[in-house]
C-alpha cells in the first residue's frame, strides 16, 4: 500500500490525506470492516506505519 500511496500523491496529484484514506479506510469500508480496520481509534485493530512527509520511502518503519 505504500507504493500506492506514493504513486496518488506524486503521479495522480491527490492530496496526501485522500490518499491515505484511499490506502486506508476505503477498502476496509469495501470489505465492510470499517468498525475493526481502516482508522486509529478504541477497539480498531491496527499496524502503524510511520512515513516519511515527502514519501521518498527513506525511512518507512512498521509499528504493530
Amino acid at each position: 500500500m505504500y507504493k500506492a500511496l506514493q504513486n496518488l500523491v506524486n503521479h495522480v496529484g491527490i492530496e496526501t490525506g485522500e490518499a491515505l484514506r484511499m490506502c486506508s479506510l476505503y477498502p476496509a469500508q469495501v470489505m465492510g470492516m470499517d468498525d475493526k480496520l481502516g482508522m486509529i481509534g478504541k477497539g480498531y485493530r491496527s499496524k502503524m506505519a510511520l512515513i516519511p512527509e515527502n514519501l521518498d520511502g527513506s525511512e518507512v518503519r512498521i509499528i504493530s
